[in-house]
């Protein structure tokens, strides 16, 4: 009789993101719910750059949507050339994080599996 609750259990539908450097195109999979981007050698995706915050920002996979948080870096989180400090994310999007930029690419549920 173990009642301890599942550690790292994906919310339901949970369907990974892909964001897509440029230039290169070199992929990066977000394979957990809540993940964390900065230089920092503790986050969960490291991006050594000058100009990427420690703790630049974090994706959050809530409602089966993925949103962009910026966790207060100074250079901030641009999405399709707005600031912002939180939004939901869809595929096409393009965010940028000081130099570094992404393209935003949702797998499909089934595709993820």
């Amino acid at each position: 009789m173990n009642d301890m609750p599942t550690v790292n259990a994906m919310p339901e539908g949970f369907r990974p993101l892909r964001l897509r450097m440029r230039p290169g195109g070199q992929a990066v999979d977000v394979q957990g719910p809540n993940i964390v981007l900065g230089r920092h050698s503790e986050c969960d995706l490291r991006m050594p750059l000058p100009d990427v915050s420690r703790r630049h920002c974090r994706f959050v996979f809530t409602s089966g949507c993925w949103d962009i948080i910026d966790l207060g870096s100074l250079n901030g989180v641009h999405v399709n050339g707005s600031r912002v400090q939180r939004i939901t994310l869809h595929a096409g999007d393009h965010i940028r994080l000081g130099g570094l930029e992404l393209d935003v690419e949702m797998p499909s549920a089934a595709a993820a599996a």
